[in-house]
Parts: C-alpha cells; sequence; structure tokens
C-alpha cells in the first residue's frame, strides 16, 4: 500500500483535489491490479450560484427563472471541424461562457422592458460543497490518496521487484499476506505446484490460499498443507464452485464436510465463496439476497474464527453485519470500501446503530477500554 499526500502553498484546496481526482488518479488506474479509491480531504470543484431572494422578488422572479435561463445559454454541443483549402479549422460554437465569471453577464429575463441579469439576482462563482473530510500536511490542508496494489494474481503478472518490494513492506509492518486461489488451481491443475509452493515461499507471502473454484483437485488436502508448511507457508481454503451458483442444501452439508478435511489438515481458516458480484453465486440468491440458514451452518460447523465470508459490495457487507454483528469475519473487500464497512461494523452508522448486535455499549466513565467503544483489531486477509 502506498500512500501519496499531496499539499501545496500556493493552491487551494480546491484545486488540490481536482489534480488528484482528474489528473493523478486517472494515470495509477491504469497499473494492473491497482486499487485507488477516491481521493481523502480536500474540496471538490463545483460553480455554484447564491441567489438573492430579495433581489428576485423585486425583479419578480423565482428560482426557476435562474435555472431555466441558465439551462437555455449553457449547453455542451458536439462540434467539428472545417476544411478550406488547405487549412482544417476547429468550429468553436457560442453555447457556453468560457469563465465561471461571465455566468453573471447571462440575460434571465426581460421584466418591463428590462433586461434582468444573472448578477442582478445571483452571484455565480467557483466553490465546493461541505466537507466531509479534511487532511492536514505539515500545517496545511491537503489531500490523501491510497493506493493498494496486489489482488488476485496480479502479484504474479506485475513485475517481479514491484511485487517483491510489496510484500517486503508489509511484511517490515507485521501486515499478513495470503494470495488469491486462483494461482494455487492453475498450478495444481497443470502439474506444477510445487514450483509455485516454491515461488510464494521466495516472495515472501505469508499464506496461501487454496481451493476448487474453477477446477477439482485429486491431491489430499493433508498433502497440501504439509508441502506449504514445508516452506513455511500458511493455508486456507475457500468453499464454493466460482460458477455453481447459490448453494444447495446437500450442497452445504458437503462444503462443511471438505472445510472440515482441511482444518483437521491443518488449515487455519475458510473462506466461504461470492466472487464480486454476491448474486446466484454462494450464499446469495439471483437477487443477491443473503441466505441467513446456511450462513448460520457455516458459522455454527466452523466458528466466526475460523470461517471468513466474501462481502464485495454494499449490500452482501451489511447484510453479513447485521445478521452475525460485529464479530463477522468479511474478505473480498474493496480497499476503498474498508472504512464504511468498519464505520458499519462500529456501529457509527444510523443503520448500524439501531442493530442490538452492532450498537456501541456505552462507555463506563470510570473505566473506559477500546473494547467498551466498539473497536477491535482489525484483521485483514486477503
Amino acid at each position: 500500500m502506498i500512500q501519496l499526500a499531496l499539499s501545496s502553498d500556493t493552491r487551494s484546496q480546491v484545486e488540490l483535489a481536482d489534480l488528484a481526482l482528474n489528473f493523478i488518479r486517472p494515470q495509477l488506474t491504469t497499473v494492473a491490479g491497482a486499487q485507488v479509491p477516491f481521493p481523502y480531504g480536500g474540496a471538490t470543484r463545483q460553480v455554484q450560484i447564491d441567489l438573492d431572494q430579495n433581489a428576485l422578488r423585486a425583479h419578480n422572479l423565482s428560482a426557476i427563472d435562474v435555472g431555466q435561463a441558465l439551462a437555455l445559454q449553457n449547453q455542451i454541443n458536439p462540434v467539428g471541424t472545417e476544411k478550406i483549402g488547405s487549412y482544417e479549422f476547429t468550429v468553436d460554437l457560442n453555447d457556453s461562457p468560457k469563465a465561471v465569471a461571465d455566468f453573471n453577464n447571462l440575460p434571465v429575463k426581460v421584466v418591463n422592458g428590462t433586461v434582468v441579469f444573472m448578477r442582478d439576482v445571483a452571484y455565480v462563482h467557483d466553490g465546493s460543497p461541505p466537507q466531509t473530510n479534511v487532511v492536514q500536511l505539515d500545517g496545511h490542508k491537503g489531500v490523501l490518496m491510497s493506493i493498494l496494489k496486489i489482488s488476485m494474481a496480479c502479484w504474479i503478472v506485475a513485475k517481479e521487484a514491484a511485487t517483491r518490494r510489496k510484500v517486503a513492506a508489509a511484511k517490515k509492518h507485521h501486515v499478513p499476506t495470503v494470495t488469491g486461489g486462483g494461482p494455487f488451481e492453475v498450478a495444481v491443475a497443470q502439474g506444477h505446484l510445487t514450483a509455485y509452493l516454491d515461488l510464494c515461499a521466495d516472495i515472501g507471502v505469508t499464506r496461501i490460499e487454496c481451493g476448487e473454484g474453477f477446477t477439482n483437485m485429486t491431491l489430499k488436502a493433508s498433502d497440501v498443507v504439509e508441502m506449504a508448511a514445508d516452506r513455511g507457508l500458511e493455508v486456507q481454503f475457500e468453499l464454493g464452485k466460482k460458477h455453481g451458483g447459490a448453494f444447495t442444501d446437500d450442497g452445504v452439508t458437503q462444503l462443511i464436510e471438505q472445510g472440515q478435511r482441511w482444518l483437521d489438515a491443518g488449515a487455519l481458516q475458510l473462506v466461504v465463496e461470492a466472487r464480486e458480484s454476491a448474486k446466484e453465486v454462494g450464499l446469495f440468491d439471483d437477487s443477491g439476497n443473503l441466505n441467513r440458514a446456511y450462513a448460520d451452518r457455516f458459522a455454527e460447523a466452523f466458528g466466526l474464527q475460523t470461517v471468513m465470508f466474501e462481502a464485495p459490495n454494499k449490500p452482501s457487507q451489511f447484510a453479513l453485519l447485521n445478521h452475525f454483528g460485529r464479530e463477522v469475519h468479511l474478505c473480498n473487500v474493496r480497499l476503498e470500501e474498508l472504512l464504511r464497512v468498519e464505520i458499519y461494523r462500529r456501529g457509527l452508522h444510523s443503520d448500524a446503530f439501531a442493530k442490538d448486535n452492532l450498537r456501541p455499549v456505552a462507555p463506563n466513565r470510570d473505566s473506559r477500554t477500546p473494547e467498551s467503544l466498539g473497536l477491535r483489531e482489525s484483521v485483514l486477509a486477503k
């Protein structure tokens, strides 16, 4: 993960946010596997119109009149070029003001033979909506961008030196790393599991994910776990098929038996499949509704400390948190959604506060602890 901070002695928060969002972020998103959430801090540029209510009444106008005048005189129409002889000219239409200040000179309406301009009843200026977060850098307002670059099989296709730097940085700060299950399945299917495990150990990851999401494995769980352990690698196993649709009664029974075999062999945790959609896969039906009864069967069989549930979008995240409470382990959560998930988990969201299993316990003034405030150490795997 990289934290990119922007600050300036001369540029405003609006300019910094504009640079981060419209110039820097688009270039970073082209990097294969990079996850770049929207910047924190700064102010989003917004051209605002401040209406003078007294002036509007004096000219017998309303906000609707101002809106209609603006819509008619601020249009973006497609243009082209005009070829004259050996020259080609760009056609420029006079359909929108060139500068924000020019909006103040737009006519709004003719009242009693007098043209009422925008400046007579309103003030158009550069502004921004209310800020919801602020970033301070060395005493200056700034913008913070988070960049995470390791997911699925991206660590394999990226430059090896870059992957090694990221894993080394995570290890330095005691952040465990785990590979996605896709490369494991490919390696097993092609008979190169030994080489794959050697690579994972050499790169320095903490744990590998095993699974049969799109392949069928003939190797025994105990053999795979032993091969990984010989190289200092932990193991977790993913339950469910990627193209098998939503779980069935018999399917859940078989998956619980499979999960127990892997735990008995030495795997540390289990992951319940939900892919990137959480629709018509695993615990979710074709409308994205959580099958709570099936989810309970996994939780009862393995415990919430052992089983993790993939939750790739907001409905799946909130459904699992509402059902199990703050102790449920979620994975496959996008980087830009982590704060939202943790806010909801800790009962700081209005909907979560209404849930008994998510509402923070009111602290005792004499013995306030992180646990009493609904805070706990969060571990992100995968």
